[in-house]
């Protein structure tokens, strides 16, 4: 913006300016004046008239010639200086003359227009002292005009009449002046005044104008935000209806701009967990918003909507309107709970593999006293028979329960092995006849005559469990019945052969829409208190990893059905056929079991003392290490896992080191699958979960023992 000096004068300006112009006019005049002279200096004798006159015109062309780089003030003395030369040359030249009274007149009167009262009153002073000079000079004949052209004596009274005239011209002038000046001020200062204010307008003008342009550019950025950010961004008035929204919000909810304009924002609120009222109320009083909205789109997609609302004020600090910066966060929330539940499976599986190690101990215990207690009565009372294989059957329940929970929370690899269908399928229902409230039926139809599968018992379990669970949950408020069959099925194309499991129910059904996603992890329709989303995932899962196929059919009111089909193996499975050795059997074995918990080792050593077994028990790992290292011979070593002194891996590394050759079990409550790998290079013979069954602990000694017999 230009700004104006501070001493900014336009009248001295113009006198400037005028000085400028006489100076050259005087140059114009002075040129030939003075070339006319110095011819007459070089013909005729040189007088003082001629030489003020010759050094006068050459001051004036100097002057011009310089007359930029002079100040002002120094210009106009100069100017009113040549007058008065003139003048008092005048004088000296041709007496007195009213030519040279004019050149004091017309000094004076330069000097009031273009310097000051001050000046003039300088110079009309020094031309009546030079005129009182001259008359005393000429008066008393002192001197002599060179070319006396006045015609009136040089008395006293002449020169002083003279004076008078010229000092009243002088005051005449001095007023006609003044007025003119002041005339000449005021139109100047209004003129002034006139440029100050179009230059302040001007200066106004150029202000908003740049204003203006950064209002546009900040708009202009803020529409190309608005149309190009990611986030959905919806623009409400101060009613709360919309008025705006951008590209975004079209993208992520359906709607266009013509669809939802002056709707307020509650219409795109699930009606089943609407906020909207106590949003309103906050945002309302002039407050600002975060939080996450459940929202639907227009396709009926329900979405966790992030937003953050604020107020918009005008001027007088009153809400006019509020803008709302949202984006889908669904995916985000989502994995994080994913993230909080796989932290819950890894809790639970730290506390798992805890219980499972304390409670296969305590089975220990109960299993292999039922299985001795057993040996003793050798069925001669049926009653106790009958009462012990059923601690028998419940203690090894027990056990698979344990390892469900384990492969439940993942820390239990699961093999996969030949085994029969029909019976695993059927002691799965049984067990959860006992967990299905009184109003929900179970019927059963087993007719495969080909139920052999590679699987694992607690996979196949934990599919009845969750099937039937969720059955059990659609039917608790009218009650029903859940149907479970197992049938043999053959695909037309390939010839292959199935077992197909069919899980039915009679509950509420379910609509295509929770159909499509029931097998995805953690998408439930209960209430935190009846499910985590997990149940079914596992069972796909499960199924995926056995080769098999599972398919849905439901309608709403009639119920569900689950079809599982698993491919069938010709291989032979041995899983409940009992081949074991009987109690006539004897090992004669030379046994040293090293375990922590002194129910376990008594169990053991009871167990194998049957079979004619020297069974020794230790419960330090130390102290067993130093038997053996004192050279104690042992036909085979049982050893636990976990025990405070020493693990059972650190206590075969050490025995290795001194016989590489003895046969060693590890038998533990609880073996992790990091465990299992860590142990693959100490030449561990056999690893066996507690609790173990007498017959199958006297099988794998055998085995272990023939085993050895060939190295």
């Amino acid at each position: 913006m230009n700004q104006k000096p501070e001493n900014f004068d336009p009248i001295k300006d113009i006198k400037g300016l005028l000085i400028d112009r006489l100076l050259l006019g005087f140059f114009v005049l002075a040129s030939p004046l003075l070339i006319r002279n110095l011819l007459r200096y070089f013909t005729q004798s040189f007088s003082l008239f001629s030489v003020i006159q010759i050094s006068m015109f050459l001051l004036i062309i100097a002057f011009v010639v310089f007359r930029k780089k002079l100040p002002y003030l120094l210009k106009g003395l100069f100017f009113i200086g040549v007058f008065y030369v003139t003048g008092t040359n005048g004088f000296i030249g041709y007496g007195l003359t009213g030519i040279a009274l004019a050149f004091y007149f017309v000094g004076n009167l330069f000097a009031l227009l273009l310097l000051s009262r001050t000046w003039g009153i300088i110079y009309i002073s020094l031309c009546c002292v030079t005129l009182l000079v001259f008359t005393y000079l000429f008066t008393n004949q002192i001197i002599h005009a060179e070319n006396d052209l006045t015609a009136f004596n040089y008395g006293l009274y002449n020169w002083v009449i003279n004076i008078v005239v010229i000092v009243l011209l002088f005051i005449v002038v001095w007023i006609i002046l003044g007025w003119v000046n002041r005339h000449l001020f005021d139109s100047a200062q209004k003129e002034n005044l006139q440029k100050r204010e179009i230059q302040d307008t001007n200066a106004r003008l150029l202000e908003e104008v740049e204003i203006r342009k950064e209002a546009q550019k900040e708009l202009r950025l803020f529409s190309i935000a608005f149309q190009y950010t990611s986030e959905d961004m919806i623009i409400l008035d101060k009613n709360g209806l919309i008025e705006h929204v951008n590209p975004a919000f079209t993208h992520i909810f359906g709607y266009s701009l013509e669809e939802i304009q002056g709707r307020d924002l509650g219409f795109l609120e699930n009606q089943e967990e609407s906020h909207y009222s106590e949003v309103w109320n906050v945002i309302n009083q002039g407050n600002s918003y975060s939080g996450v909205l459940l929202h639907q789109t227009k396709t009926g997609r329900k979405l966790q909507h992030e937003v953050n609302i604020s107020p918009l004020f005008d001027d007088g600090q009153l809400i006019s309107g509020f803008v709302i910066i949202g984006r889908d966060a669904t995916v985000r929330i989502e994995m994080e709970e994913q993230l909080k539940q796989s932290h819950k499976m890894e809790a639970i599986g730290t506390l798992a593999g805890g219980v499972a190690h304390d409670f296969n101990n305590i089975l220990v215990s109960i299993l292999g006293n039922a299985e001795i207690m057993k040996f003793y009565n050798n069925g001669l009372d049926e009653e106790m028979e009958d009462s012990l294989n059923q601690i028998v059957a419940g203690a090894k329940r027990a056990k698979d329960l344990v390892q469900q929970i384990l492969f439940f929370s993942r820390r239990q690899r699961q093999k996969l092995q030949p085994l029969m269908l029909t019976p695993i399928i059927k002691e799965a229902v049984k067990f959860l006849r006992s967990t299905l409230p009184s109003r929900v039926n179970i019927k059963t139809e087993f007719k495969a005559a080909q139920d052999t599968i590679l699987g694992d018992p607690i996979s196949l379990h934990q599919i009845i469990m969750n099937l039937g669970g969720n059955a059990a949950q659609a039917m608790e408020e009218t009650g029903g019945t859940l149907f479970v069959s197992l049938e043999n099925s053959e695909a037309e194309s390939t010839g292959d052969k199935f077992i197909v499991l069919t899980v039915k129910d009679t509950g509420v059904g379910m609509t295509d829409q929770v159909k499509s996603r029931i097998f995805e992890p953690f998408f439930t329709t209960k209430d935190n208190t009846k499910g985590t989303g997990l149940g079914l995932s596992v069972v796909h899962g499960i199924v995926k990893r056995l080769n098999g196929q599972i398919s849905v059919e439901s309608e709403l009111e009639k119920g569900s059905c689950f079809e599982i089909k698993l491919p069938v193996t010709e291989i032979y499975s041995d899983f409940i056929v009992d081949n074991h050795p009987g109690f006539q059997d004897k090992l004669n074995l030379k046994i040293l079991c090293v375990d922590d918990e002194i129910s376990v080792l008594d169990t053991l050593k009871a167990m194998l003392n049957l079979y004619h077994c020297d069974v020794t028990v230790i419960k330090n790992p130390v102290v067993a290490y130093e038997r053996v290292q004192q050279g104690e011979n042992f036909d085979l070593v049982i050893t636990d896992l976990t025990m405070p002194q020493m693990t059972g891996l650190d206590l075969i590394k050490k025995i290795r080191m001194i016989n590489k050759n003895i046969p060693i079990i590890l038998l533990s409550g609880y073996i992790d699958d990091n465990i299992l790998d860590e142990s693959g290079g100490l030449q561990i013979d056999q690893v066996l979960l507690k609790p173990v069954d007498m017959m199958t602990l006297v099988d794998i000694i055998k085995k272990v023992g023939k085993k050895n017999e060939k190295k």
